[in-house]
């Protein structure tokens, strides 16, 4: 081994920027091949105060998220735009299992629709990037 440390890459370490080509790659093949895609549900929900909405966010907090990710969602946040708004994204490893979970909410759904106005937005995650 050299002075230093460090093994050439002959010795079977790779370079930073090799590894992080063959990571990146190893990557985009798991996208194709579907394991990096999932399913996202986003409800955007309008209050009609900021205590409504703020009751609001504590029941999903509390109640709503841990009750989806029992039932199979990925993960459940909220983000709040406006004093009495914001939007609740929740993700799923796959449609069928959104599908299974919003079916089995569904009373749940009508409560909140009843006292907040809620438009729900869902699709196949294209992509995502992170730092």
């Amino acid at each position: 081994m050299p002075v230093g440390g460090k093994a050439p890459a002959s010795e079977g370490r790779h370079s930073r920027p090799a590894f992080a080509l063959a990571l990146f790659c190893g990557r985009v093949r798991e996208y194709f091949n579907g394991s990096l895609k999932m399913y996202i549900r986003v409800v955007s929900i309008t209050a009609q105060s900021k205590l409504q909405f703020d009751m609001t966010v504590t029941y999903f907090e509390n109640i709503w998220s841990p009750k989806v990710i029992r039932l199979g969602a990925i993960s459940a946040e909220f983000i709040q735009s406006t004093d009495n708004s914001g939007m609740y994204i929740i993700h799923y490893p796959d449609k069928k299992t959104a599908i299974s979970v919003f079916d089995k909410i569904k009373p749940e759904v009508e409560e909140v629709r009843i006292q907040n106005r809620i438009n729900i937005t869902e699709g196949e995650r294209l992509f995502r990037v992170d730092s």
